[in-house]
C-alpha cells in the first residue's frame, strides 16, 4: 500500500552551496592515538569552526574512528548547538534501527536547542526497495513534526489547560513499511522541518556537490 503522506527526499533537499566539515576527523587529527577524543577538544574545535564562517558539520565518525569517538550524534548535536551560533549540524537518519516516532522526538528536542540549524543526513540506498523505505521513514517523521499546530499550546494557568487537543491531529499514516496512528507527544518548535541531504559514502571534509535528484536515488 502506498503511503498516505508520500514525499520524496528530492523534495526536501538542502540548498546548493553548503560547505561541509568532518568534525570527528578534525578533532582526532590533534588527539594522540589511541586515546579517545574529549569534550573539551570537541568544544574548542567547533568554536574555531564557528568563528571561521558558515559551515555544516558532519558528526558521525568513520568505522575506523568509532573506537576513539565516544559521542552519540544527537546528544553531541545538542551540546554543539548550545556552544555555537552559526554551525549547521547534520543528524544522521538511521531508518533501519531508529523508529520514525523516536527520530521525530529527538529532532523536536534538538530543534529547541539549535533552531533552524539542523540538517538531516539520509543514507544512500543500495536499491529501489531501500530508497522506498528511507523516503517513507522520512515522510512519517515529517508528518509527526507537523502534527501540532503552532497555536496548540495554551499554557493557561487560570483554566488549567496546557494545550488545545483540537489543534493536535493524528497523522493516520499507512505505508508499505510503517503504520503510525497518533500525533507526536511533543510540540514541534516554530521552525521549519529540517532540510535533508544525502550522506557521503563516508564522512569527508568536503561534501558532494549540490545534491541532485540522481544523488538522492
Amino acid at each position: 500500500m502506498a503511503p498516505q503522506h508520500a514525499t520524496t527526499l528530492a523534495e526536501t533537499v538542502a540548498p546548493a552551496g553548503a560547505r561541509y566539515r568532518d568534525l570527528p576527523t578534525e578533532v582526532l587529527a590533534a588527539v594522540p592515538a589511541p586515546r579517545p577524543a574529549r569534550w573539551s577538544e570537541v568544544r574548542r574545535t567547533v568554536e574555531l569552526i564557528d568563528a571561521d564562517g558558515e559551515w555544516t558539520l558532519l558528526l558521525t565518525p568513520r568505522p575506523d574512528q568509532a573506537s576513539r569517538w565516544p559521542f552519540e550524534a544527537t546528544t553531541l548535536a545538542t551540546a554543539v548547538a548550545r556552544t555555537t551560533r552559526r554551525l549547521r549540524l547534520v543528524i544522521p537518519v538511521d531508518d533501519e534501527r531508529v523508529a520514525p516516532y523516536h527520530l521525530a522526538r529527538y529532532l523536536t528536542t534538538l530543534a529547541y536547542a539549535a533552531g533552524d540549524r539542523l540538517v538531516l543526513g539520509a543514507r544512500r540506498p543500495a536499491d529501489e526497495a531501500e530508497r522506498r523505505r528511507r523516503d517513507e521513514h522520512l515522510a512519517v517523521v515529517r508528518a509527526l513534526w507537523g502534527s501540532w499546530t503552532q497555536d496548540a499550546i495554551l499554557a493557561d494557568r487560570a483554566s488549567g489547560r496546557f494545550f488545545d487537543p483540537s489543534l493536535v491531529r493524528d497523522i493516520d499514516f499507512v505505508g508499505e513499511h510503517f503504520e503510525v496512528k497518533g500525533a507526536l507527544n511533543l510540540p514541534a518548535p516554530r521552525t521549519p522541518f529540517p532540510e535533508v541531504v544525502p550522506l557521503p559514502p563516508s564522512p569527508a571534509a568536503t561534501a558532494p556537490a549540490a545534491p541532485t535528484r540522481e544523488d538522492l536515488r
